[in-house]
């Protein structure tokens, strides 16, 4: 009767603990390559990939496609490091990547879609006209102008999808020219 007492109170430890650190883990960003204030996994849709990314995926970044479909970068910082804040305005710079198509989408910090009247869930190749070198810009906030719409309080954090990326992408994706978050004002 001891002997069984223990092994239910060491199965349930296990449970416990595994369990625990699955939910633990799906809340946290995606570790892997860093490129200024974004992050990305290039475990994210590889046969690789282990339990707490898989976890990860299953969260945050629903429907995700194998790696030399999709990269995806995300960030919860703008470039000077500080933490994106439903409170400020932003603007997003940008150039030309590395892919057959792109995105950037802003979620809120559970990774759902913004609430918008507007439908402003994200900015794509085609949305954006960029200027003669190739470079664009968006701007984000609760402003009914901006392109990308925050959430009503909180943090947000953006994803930058990149479809059929190059090799190269998945060989280094440090080396890309990552978009800017710039803060231009907090209310």
């Amino acid at each position: 009767m001891k002997r069984a007492m223990l092994w239910a109170a060491a199965a349930l430890f296990g449970l416990l603990l595994g369990g625990g650190s699955a939910i633990w883990s799906a809340g946290q960003p995606f570790d892997g390559v860093r490129n200024g204030s974004w992050t990305a996994s290039t475990q994210t849709g590889s046969r690789d990939a282990d339990a707490w990314t898989r976890a990860r995926v299953a969260v945050q970044a629903l429907l995700a496609m194998t790696s030399d479909q999709a990269i995806y970068f995300t960030s919860r910082r703008d470039s000077e490091g500080r933490a994106l804040d439903a409170d400020c305005r932003y603007a997003i710079r940008g150039g030309g990547y590395p892919a057959r198509w792109w995105s950037v989408t802003l979620y809120d910090d559970a990774y759902f879609l913004i609430e918008d009247a507007q439908k402003r869930y994200s900015v794509t190749a085609a949305s954006l006209d960029p200027d003669a070198s190739g470079r664009w810009s968006a701007r984000i906030g609760r402003d009914p102008s901006a392109d990308l719409a925050t959430p009503p309080t909180g943090g947000f954090n953006l994803i930058l999808r990149l479809y059929h990326p190059d090799p190269s992408v998945l060989q280094d994706p440090a080396s890309i020219d990552m978009p800017l978050v710039e803060r231009e004002g907090c209310a």
